[in-house]
């Protein structure tokens, strides 16, 4: 990983060798070579950055259903990556897993799919430029009902409301809002019926880093606790209500992408004395843990209980095994991670959002994607012309 020292010296080398004698030229000449090489890089990490930016205006939380761990075995040789440059999209590969809907609400207001519910029903949020929504609805496409779950409980003394998440569990909806309650600002936890009815709320929260999860039938969310990388923790309470307690063991860790997994560290921590190629996951739910190292060539690595991805030294996605072997490069920019027990990766090669069944080896590009995830999604949603489409990652088979 490049350090602000070595940007200097290598800034400081190549502004002085026009001027300065130059004794070996194959030296300078490496040194201008490295700074294109970075510049490159830099070059398509911004741009990545950019359109994960607006993909993913407004979070919704990653879905953490126990998901069991599959363990393919490695998965990540040359000969089990898929063309990448010619992927057919999702209703051609997984007909099943893909969701036709109106290209707009009955009271043709525009929105998204954040869950897929059952029973011909669907999570839905509104995508106004200003996101004023207390809570999600539940939109029925064959009855054209849209059911607003935020009641008057929700709503009373509420101001500048913005919808952070919402996720079907069970028979119940949950979601955070941001807004102003009473003059003051709030994060709070709600839960309704997907039926309609009284909403419940399960916690009011400290702002901090806006990620949350679903694990099994509780909720999980990264909340603020000391200083440094390490201060934080990870809380939780159940769907149907009750105390809210802190995972165990769970200080000092963060919410992965590939649910119910927590992790240690992320590489690129911009805190210098902690360390940034190795860490370990905890499963939230059995408690079972899992080391992880990174490959000294992988940049901003994401892991999962089996694999791990992040980009590689040229910009080029990049995957590895958790211990840092099998490090792969693929043929594009940005990232894959794992998601759904690692089955599945997801993420963006340049600017287009792709799914990639590693369990199958079959893949899917979206021109598109209109989801607003933060973690791991369990829906990838883009227009249609006179429709809306949803592929339930959940369903793919």
């Amino acid at each position: 990983m490049t350090t602000p020292i070595e940007y200097t010296l290598t800034s400081t080398l190549a502004a002085a060798s026009s001027a300065a004698p130059q004794p070996d030229p194959g030296f300078l000449a490496a040194v201008r070579r490295r700074r294109r090489r970075r510049q490159r890089r830099t070059t398509i990490l911004s741009a990545c950055a950019a359109v994960l930016a607006v993909v993913a205006t407004v979070a919704v939380v990653d879905q953490f259903k126990p998901v069991p761990v599959q363990r393919f075995g490695h998965l990540l040789s040359p000969d089990r990556i898929p063309d990448f440059f010619n992927l057919a999209p999702p209703e051609r590969v997984w007909p099943d897993a893909v969701h036709r809907l109106p290209a707009k609400l009955p009271d043709g207001s525009d929105y998204t799919v954040v869950d897929v519910l059952g029973d011909g029903r669907y999570l839905v949020a509104d995508v106004r430029p200003i996101d004023e929504s207390a809570g999600p609805s539940v939109f029925h496409p064959a009855s054209g009902t849209v059911t607003a779950l935020a009641t008057s409980a929700v709503t009373a003394g509420l101001a500048e409301a913005r919808l952070l998440m919402a996720r079907g569990v069970g028979d119940r909806v949950v979601w955070f809002v941001d807004a102003r309650r009473n003059g003051k600002s709030a994060r709070e936890l709600w839960s309704a019926p997907v039926a309609g009815g009284a909403a419940t709320r399960l916690a009011a929260t400290k702002t901090g880093p806006g990620t949350f999860s679903v694990a099994g039938d509780t909720v999980m969310w990264e909340e603020p606790r000391g200083a440094g990388y390490d201060g934080v923790v990870i809380r939780r309470v159940a769907a149907a209500g009750g105390p809210v307690t802190d995972v165990p063991g769970s200080t000092g860790y963060w919410l992965t992408l590939d649910g119910p997994w927590l992790t240690s560290k992320y590489t690129g921590t911009p805190f210098p004395d902690e360390p940034q190629d190795r860490g370990d996951l905890l499963n939230a739910v059995t408690g079972e843990r899992v080391p992880w190292t990174a490959n000294p060539k992988i940049a901003a690595a994401r892991c999962g209980p089996t694999w791990c991805g992040g980009t590689g030294p040229y910009g080029l996605a990049a995957l590895q095994d958790t211990n840092g072997g099998g490090y792969v490069e693929l043929k594009d920019g940005c990232s894959l991670y794992p998601a759904m027990g690692g089955r599945l990766a997801v993420g963006l090669l340049y600017s287009q959002p792709i799914v990639w069944d590693r369990a199958t080896g079959r893949a899917s590009v979206l021109t598109y994607n209109m989801g607003r995830d933060r973690g791991e999604p369990v829906v990838q949603v883009w227009p249609a012309p006179g429709a809306l489409m949803v592929l339930d990652l959940q369903a793919i088979a």
